[in-house]
């Protein structure tokens, strides 16, 4: 059964799903194709019949992978949202805007394969007793190298730009779906979960959420523009083109040949951040995240995985760990235990767990601490399939309900992180 709910662009029919209506692919922004391919995004045009929300649409360009976050059905057209509105649910009701991660590279919203959602937040929307959102922004090439350090026909950081309309569309909208556009949490994990920090730290952002959970932030991957420029020539090197503008015409294939190329050099560099990580510009992002955060007066609820790192060594050959881990300069802790769990434990640490014990130094806003150790997977991006209920397990219950006290009231029931960074255990 369609239902009808009427947007500043037009109206849109959702249709009900699993406990809720789901509205599914409305256009936040235009299709950035033609003149509007690598800018900043516009929004759309309004539209007079009643859009049928009811199908979600492609995903952002990428290179297809195992991971099982990696999005297969892809297009450049791809800024749309999807809203999860729970049956009966007491409005207005908190909204919930989810980020996805994939080391600004890979993932989406869209339709997998099989016609099913990358991300279906119905169950977390019933759980939780909130209105879900989530949406697309532009990856990769297309949506962080940084191209407009060699051309202004270029825009930079055009996925952080996807993210701010993104909410834009929330704050304006989202009362017609029942929500409260004063009481949104934006959520992610991993390159989402760095984006909801940056998000804390962009002026354009203000005032556009008022909670935060931040799921195994990859907290210090931002280049400067120097890194971005450097990385933008190598990119164009490896392309074999010496115009920026040859990307406007050139096959997705030869880009997407180029970038795993472009991924691969930059890992060969020692540089472990994400090849396409956002540039602090000074303006639009003024200051990186790891420094701004702390100024933040949001409440927030941050955590990771025990062992985030199980995810990466699992892909290294037992015999090159103890050389990639020096090369890196990851610090491997002594004692007992395997190489690959030493060099696991040592990798969490570097890449997750410090940088966010000096984010939250002194910060201002309130902060409440976990630590996912539930099951025997625990290494990165682990805990999602159990917070979404892709796994019939009670411990996702039980989070998707703390998820949701806290975007419905902005605290929760274990001591705050502060002089003591006490934490929650989620088992």
């Amino acid at each position: 059964m369609e239902r009808v709910c009427d947007t500043t662009y037009g109206k849109v029919a959702g249709t009900h799903h699993n406990g809720c209506t789901a509205y599914l692919g409305i256009p936040y922004a235009r299709p950035p194709l033609g003149e509007l391919a690598f800018r900043h995004p516009v929004r759309p045009e309004p539209w007079e019949d009643v859009y049928e929300a009811v199908q979600g649409k492609a995903n952002p360009l990428q290179s297809p992978g195992e991971d099982p976050f990696t999005a297969r059905y892809t297009s450049q057209d791809c800024l749309y949202l999807n809203v999860f509105v729970p049956d009966d649910i007491p409005t207005p009701a908190p909204v919930m805007v989810w980020i996805y991660g994939g080391a600004f590279s890979v993932g989406g919203t869209g339709l997998q394969d099989d016609g099913t959602l990358m991300y279906d937040l119905s169950q977390f929307a019933v759980d939780a007793q909130v209105i879900a959102v989530n949406f697309n922004y532009r990856l990769n090439v297309y949506g962080f190298l940084d191209l407009h350090s060699l051309s202004d026909r270029f825009d930079r950081n055009c996925g952080l730009h996807d993210q701010v309309m993104a909410l834009e569309f929330v704050r304006d909208n989202i009362a017609a779906f029942g929500g409260d556009p004063n009481q949104v949490t934006a959520f992610g994990e991993s390159a989402g979960a760095a984006s909801v920090l940056a998000l804390s730290c962009i002026p354009a952002a203000e005032g556009l959420f008022h909670r935060c959970i931040v799921q195994s932030a990859v907290i210090e991957h931002f280049f400067t523009p120097d890194e971005g420029k450097a990385n933008a020539e190598l990119f164009m090197d490896l392309l074999g083109a010496t115009d920026p503008e040859e990307i406007l015409t050139l096959p997705e294939e030869d880009i997407e040949r180029a970038g795993n190329a472009f991924e691969g050099n930059i890992l060969l560099q020692g540089d472990i951040r994400c090849a396409y990580s956002p540039i602090i510009d000074g303006e639009f992002l003024p200051v990186a995240p790891v420094e701004g955060v702390r100024k933040s007066p949001l409440p927030m609820l941050i955590g990771n995985n025990l062992r985030e790192g199980d995810t990466f060594v699992k892909q290294i050959p037992f015999f090159l760990l103890p050389l990639i881990t020096t090369y890196i300069q990851v610090d491997v802790p002594s004692g007992g235990g395997s190489v690959r769990d030493k060099a696991s434990a040592g990798i969490t640490q570097h890449v997750f767990v410090k940088p966010m014990k000096a984010m939250l130094r002194d910060r201002v806003g309130p902060v409440w601490k976990y630590e996912y150790r539930h099951g025997e997977k625990l290494g990165h991006i682990d805990e999602l399939p159990v917070l979404f209920g892709m796994e019939d397990d009670p411990t996702g219950l039980n989070m998707r309900k703390i998820w949701g006290r806290f975007a419905s009231t902005g605290e929760l029931n274990w001591q705050q992180y502060g002089e003591q960074p006490c934490k929650f255990v989620i088992e």
